[in-house]
């Protein structure tokens, strides 16, 4: 009587309730004990055969979780760098290259998931099919030879055989997840960590380099922010192959005549002209004349080489003579071009990262250089060694912008204009 009620509850709690696998487990294990107690043992003994399968394949599965974790961080941090490096990689039209790692690690990601899913089936098919062998037919044999020997009724087998079931269901959902849980140990190890230690381009392949020019010059150029003039009727000329410092105070609009420079924003009325060549808010014709050079240059979590190249090919003997102008030869000689510079340039000290830069715009052929407060976070002494790069280079026009340079870097340059004084003129 007891024995048959606990059936019923269990398989009605099982069909229409909401309730765990082991709840399930539990109510068949007491109502097959009530009627076969050594039956009940056999199919327990036997139910539990599958789980010693199931430990095969956890390192297996953790090792390919391990993998898929890995190309995830990897992905995550190339989209990551795609896209806080975007103005860079267009600037040097390396867009491509940047999105072919990306695409490359999204690749390595997906193979890697498949294979993590493939094992996990794999898994999961196996512990099925042993639990059906083990959990069920075994028994069932068992039960019939004891059945036929009088030891137990035909009733006792047919629900003993109906809550095996109710045996093997649930330890195969919970071998399931032992799998499931297994797979996301070694995210959850990262995560511990972080809870116990209290972020349109052209083409890359158009030929940009070995511009020329004779002159730059902006005529009559007006810009305003909210109504502010920042510049009044600029008119400036500057020849090829010189060195133009422009100075101001912060908030006088010296980041903003570069980005001017570069098509990236549109004057109120005025032009800018190379050679007579209206380049006015033209970011994909102007910008391939340019360089740039700032305080806090983007750095890839990639290898030295990637970060001076952008991915893009060159050959070795220019590479090379680069790496020495920008004055790298010692770092590469150190570490090797396939060094990780890691996330930001961790690796990196600020003089590396800014001779980095420079290289960037070696490699590029680009006639003229800006320079974006390029030296304010480095010290005297590396300002000047970092200047010495830029200004002795016979072939670059230098355009640099600052508020706070030394005399003896001011001296280095063919012209200082204050744009202040130039703005308050007008």
């Amino acid at each position: 009587g007891s024995s048959i009620i606990l059936y019923i509850l269990t398989v009605y709690l099982t069909r229409y309730g909401s309730i765990t696998e082991i709840f399930s487990f539990v109510l068949s294990l007491v109502a097959g004990l009530l009627n076969s107690w050594f039956l009940t043992i056999i199919f327990m003994i036997t139910t539990l055969l599958p789980g010693l399968i199931q430990k095969l394949f956890v390192k297996k599965i953790q090792s390919k979780s391990k993998k898929w974790e890995q190309r995830n961080a990897n992905y995550t941090q190339r989209v990551s760098d795609g896209l806080n490096g975007a103005v860079t990689a267009n600037l040097y039209n390396a867009r491509n290259s940047v999105l072919e790692r990306i695409i490359t690690d999204a690749k390595s990601m997906e193979n890697a998931l498949k294979s993590l899913n493939y094992t996990q089936d794999v898994a999961n098919q196996i512990i099925i099919a042993l639990a059906d062998i083990f959990s069920f037919i075994l028994p069932f044999f068992i039960g019939a030879v004891l059945m036929y020997n009088g030891q137990i009724g035909s009733g006792t087998l047919i629900m003993i055989v109906q809550l095996s079931n109710n045996f093997i269901n649930p330890i195969v959902n919970i071998f399931d997840q032992l799998n499931q849980i297994k797979s996301t140990e070694p995210i959850w190890k990262k995560i511990e960590v972080g809870l116990n230690d209290v972020p349109t381009a052209p083409n890359d392949q158009k030929q940009t380099s070995n511009r020329t020019f004779k002159k730059l010059q902006t005529d009559s150029l007006t810009y305003n922010i909210n109504g502010k003039n920042i510049f009044t009727d600029l008119s400036l000329t500057i020849p090829h192959k010189s060195k133009v410092l422009i100075t101001a105070p912060s908030g006088w609009g010296k980041s903003t005549f570069l980005q001017l420079l570069l098509g990236k924003l549109k004057p109120d009325s005025g032009k800018i002209l190379i050679d007579s060549e209206n380049i006015t808010n033209n970011w994909e014709t102007a910008h391939n004349y340019f360089s740039y050079v700032t305080q806090s240059p983007f750095i890839f979590d990639d290898t030295l080489e990637f970060n001076i190249t952008l991915g893009k090919k060159y050959p070795s003997k220019k590479l090379n003579a680069v790496i020495e102008k920008a004055g790298l030869k010692e770092l590469v000689d150190e570490k090797g071009l396939t060094y990780s510079v890691g996330e930001k340039g961790k690796n990196l000290s600020g003089g590396q990262i800014q001779r980095i830069e420079i290289a960037r715009t070696l490699l590029s052929d680009r006639p003229i250089m800006l320079a974006d407060e390029a030296t304010s976070a480095l010290d005297q002494k590396l300002s000047e060694k970092i200047h010495s790069i830029i200004l002795d280079n016979p072939r670059l026009t230098v355009i640099e912008v600052a508020h706070k340079i030394s005399t003896k870097e001011k001296e280095k340059f063919d012209k200082v204009l204050k744009l202040d004084e130039l703005a308050k003129q007008k």
